[in-house]
Formats: structure tokens, sequence, C-alpha cells
């Protein structure tokens, strides 16, 4: 296996702002193949984009996302989701 797919590849159809877009498209939730034919690249280029083998950004965490966990994933202890979290109260009936 050499080494990654990069920008300065001279075969790259991709540049920094389109993979930019693909991050985009992924969190939103886009599916891979919709994805792929916006811009033109297959499914697999897509995948690799995701996972960080293709088009690699320093400090970005892969996979951009996650789809293999049906439920996905629960947000960490540190995660802002958690200063607006309020739990669904629980309902009560009345004993008769």
């Amino acid at each position: 296996m050499g080494n990654p797919k990069s920008f300065a590849s001279k075969c790259a159809t991709l540049n920094e702002d389109k993979v930019e877009e693909i991050f985009i498209e992924l969190r939103e939730g886009t599916s891979l193949a919709t994805i792929a034919k916006m811009f033109d690249v297959s499914f697999a280029t897509i995948q690799n984009v995701n996972s960080g083998k293709y088009f690699r950004i320093p400090d970005i965490i892969y996979p951009i996302v996650d789809r293999s966990r049906k439920y996905g994933k629960e947000p960490g202890e540190r995660d802002d989701f958690w200063d607006t979290y309020e739990p669904v109260p629980e309902l009560y009936w009345p004993k008769r």
C-alpha cells in the first residue's frame, strides 16, 4: 500500500475546498452515494475521505461520521451537549 492520496497528487480530482464541502455533507447526514454523485467521484473515494485515508487534513478527527453504529455515540463527559440537556420528565400515574 502506497502513501495516501493527497491534494498534491496529479490525478487528484478533489481540492481542499471540495473536501471541506464533503465534510459538511457527511455531517448533515447526506448519503455517501449521493455525495459521490455530487462531486463526480466514486463511493469508495467518499468512504476514504470520511476515514482520512484520502486527503487527510491535520487536526481533524476521523472518521468524520461513523455510520456503523445504529444508535450513534453518546456525547462525551465534557461535551457541550450536557450543558443544555434536560431529561424527559417521567410520567407518574395516580394510584387508584
